[in-house]
Order: structure tokens, then C-alpha cells, then sequence
């Protein structure tokens, strides 16, 4: 895994490209399928989780039984979790899109441009 892309502009790292996976009963959920991943498991660790999405797990979000005795009787497991496949980043330069015009303006700024201004320049005689 090659280290995490640092922001051009401040030198934060980029964040990781994730997705939400839900466990249980939101499984039978419709319509969202595009944006989510919904599974019918109920994981009763961060270990079978894992197992089950055979990607890194960034951070998991349990479900609690509803009064003492459901907590007692174990009936706790997660209900979400967030999935890294180890080397996507929301970017490749930028950890946001301020940054990314801020940087153009420094450039700007200091004289850089683009070919299409140049030619453009040019052809108007300056």
C-alpha cells in the first residue's frame, strides 16, 4: 500500500474513498442500493465484519439491545460499517475544492497558466 496523498495546499493527508455497508434488518431496505451496500449478516464482531467485506474496516457502528435483558442475551451486533478497499482517496492533490482554487490563485499569481490562455494571449497581441 503506497502512502496516503498529501493535499498540495497544506500538507494534510487525503481522506481515504469509503463506503457505508449496513448489516441487518436495513439489509431489506429498497432503493438506495446505489449509494449503499446493504447486507443481511449480522456480524457480532469487527473480525467477521471484516470477513464478510473482505475490505479494511474503518469504523463500525453497533447495535445496542433495546432494555437489559436483549444486552444480556447478547443480541448486539453491527449495523454499520465503513469500507476502505486500501487505495482509493477523494483525491489525488487537494483535501477540498477551497484548497484546490486557493492553489490555482497562488499560481495564477505567480505567472503560471495554462496553454489555452497562452495561445489565446498570443493570437490578441499580448
Amino acid at each position: 500500500m503506497a502512502d496516503a496523498p498529501l493535499c498540495r495546499y497544506c500538507g494534510k493527508t487525503i481522506a481515504k474513498r469509503t463506503r457505508a455497508i449496513f448489516f441487518g434488518e436495513l439489509a431489506t431496505r429498497q432503493g438506495f442500493d446505489t449509494i449503499f451496500t446493504y447486507r443481511p449478516e449480522r456480524p457480532r464482531s469487527k473480525d467477521e465484519a471484516q470477513r464478510l467485506l473482505n475490505q479494511q474496516i474503518v469504523s463500525v457502528r453497533w447495535a445496542r439491545g433495546e432494555d437489559y435483558a436483549a444486552k444480556q442475551a447478547g443480541f448486539d451486533h453491527i449495523t454499520q460499517a465503513t469500507a476502505w478497499d486500501g487505495e482509493s482517496y477523494t483525491d489525488k492533490f487537494f483535501c477540498n475544492g477551497t484548497h484546490a482554487k486557493d492553489f490555482a490563485y497562488a499560481a495564477a499569481r505567480g505567472g503560471y497558466a495554462m496553454p489555452a490562455y497562452i495561445d489565446a494571449k498570443r493570437k490578441k497581441g499580448g
